[in-house]
């Protein structure tokens, strides 16, 4: 054997003379293919002036003097071009890329250290743009590190940017959704089922601040909480006067003393909930369609016909500026009304039905605020001013330690001037209610019917 298996480097033989010939032979080989660093990897044309040294992988359609050598080690050394086959293993640093290559017997691929930064990573499957780690694996392990040696803990963390975004983990059946759980366009933890993958149900719901349970799906979860609920606002919220009318009917609209108007609010008779309605089959008027929506809303077709009779108060926003208003899409909203200053529950629950018949409203912050069930925060926010009826709920929980005994604005509803709304059902009660979403309160008595 007169040269190397691998290298293919010249051995000095026995006899042979000049030794000195095949030793320098060998050190200019191993110079040519150890540690190779190229100037680029896709040209055809060789340069008009090489460098002593100067190494190429030879493009495709190689012409002159790189003719026919298409794939090639290229080496400019005693000034002539040397032409070497690449061999399966070797790297290749290219200068122009700055990359390492690999050379797989067939063409060059990028050679990725262990630590790596990617854009997208695919195991055992195609990656995107959508599903940057993409995996396709009958089994996978997340194991505490014993290597560096760790901590022996081990935790997966999934992070969203905030309170209205979502972060969770979906179950699916052939790409459709049928089970997600986690924080869900909100902050309290959810386990959502889906029979389609397109609608989704509440199956489980826990309150991040209270930890409270709410199983909103299940037989036994009542449509309201199964909480003593009794109203601390005169009148039952019903407009109809005070004392409270004791009957199911009422004759009079009637503002409550527990409002004031600020700004110049004009406070009127919105509609009314007629007992024995003609809407739904009843001996008396018909109901008017405002009113109608709202009772759509709290009850189902078979309860819609009776009941105690209330009032909704529509409010119309004055031009005036007094307090501070809150801007909201670029818009000023000027409080509407203002409450009485009295003793107030370390903590309690305010719930009542708003509906934004034209302009735009907003409910002031301060409070845990929810829309229909649903948790939106501590800010202000604005009332939805798509014609329809919104359970409005704010709950401010508090150390009986940390309450000062009142709140001067325990009720604030801030509107663009012009606006018009109506509000119904008001109702205060001093515990943490919690709604799940599509539940209602509805009316809920006085404390001072009764006694």
């Amino acid at each position: 054997m007169s040269r190397s298996p691998n290298l293919d480097l010249p051995f000095i033989m026995p006899s042979q003379a000049q030794k000195h010939i095949t030793h320098n032979e060998a050190l200019s080989r191993l110079d040519d293919i150890l540690h190779i660093t190229i100037t680029s990897q896709s040209e055809s044309l060789p340069p008009a002036m090489p460098i002593e040294g100067e190494k190429f992988v030879v493009g495709l359609d190689p012409e002159g003097a790189w003719l026919n050598q298409s794939g090639k080690l290229a080496i400019y050394r005693d000034s002539q071009w040397q032409f070497e086959v690449l061999r399966a293993g070797w790297i290749v640093w290219d200068k122009a890329l700055s990359q390492a290559f690999i050379f797989d017997g067939v063409g060059l691929s990028r050679f990725e250290s262990a630590y790596v930064e990617t854009d997208k990573i695919g195991i055992n499957t195609q990656a995107d743009t959508i599903n940057r780690l993409s995996v396709k694996t009958d089994a996978a392990l997340f194991s505490h590190d014993d290597v560096t040696p760790g901590s022996g803990n081990v935790r997966l963390a999934i992070n969203k940017q905030s309170e209205d975004d979502t972060g969770s983990i979906i179950f699916q059946n052939d790409f459709s959704g049928c089970a997600e759980l986690g924080v869900s366009g909100s902050d309290n933890f959810t386990i959502k089922v889906s029979e389609d993958g397109q609608s989704w149900k509440t199956a489980i719901k826990i309150d991040r601040k209270t930890g409270e349970v709410n199983f909103p799906q299940s037989p036994d979860y009542p449509h309201t909480p199964s909480y003593a609920l009794v109203n601390y606002l005169e009148g039952s919220g019903r407009f109809a006067g005070v004392p409270e009318p004791r009957s199911v009917g009422v004759t009079s609209f009637s503002i409550p003393s527990y409002i004031n108007s600020i700004n110049g609010s004009v406070f009127s008779e919105g509609e009314k909930f007629i007992h024995d309605n003609g809407t739904y089959g009843g001996n008396a008027a018909n109901l008017q369609p405002v009113m109608d929506d709202l009772i759509t809303k709290l009850r189902s077709p078979n309860a819609r016909r009776f009941g105690p009779e209330f009032y909704s108060l529509e409010i119309t926003a004055g031009t005036g500026s007094s307090a501070s208003p809150v801007q909201i899409n670029g818009q000023y909203h000027y409080l509407t009304f203002l409450t009485v200053s009295a003793p107030m529950f370390p903590q309690y629950t305010l719930n009542y039905y708003i509906r934004v018949i034209s302009g735009a409203a907003a409910i002031g912050a301060g409070q845990d605020i929810y829309f229909d069930g649903e948790a939106k925060g501590q800010d202000n926010i604005a009332v939805p001013n798509d014609n329809e009826w919104v359970q409005v709920t704010q709950s401010k929980p508090s150390n009986v330690s940390e309450s000062l005994g009142y709140h001067s604005s325990f009720f604030r509803i801030y509107a663009v001037p012009g606006t018009v709304y109506h509000l119904a059902l008001p109702s205060l009660m001093p515990n943490l209610i919690p709604l799940a979403a599509g539940q209602n309160l509805g009316l809920i008595p006085s404390a001072n019917l009764w006694l």
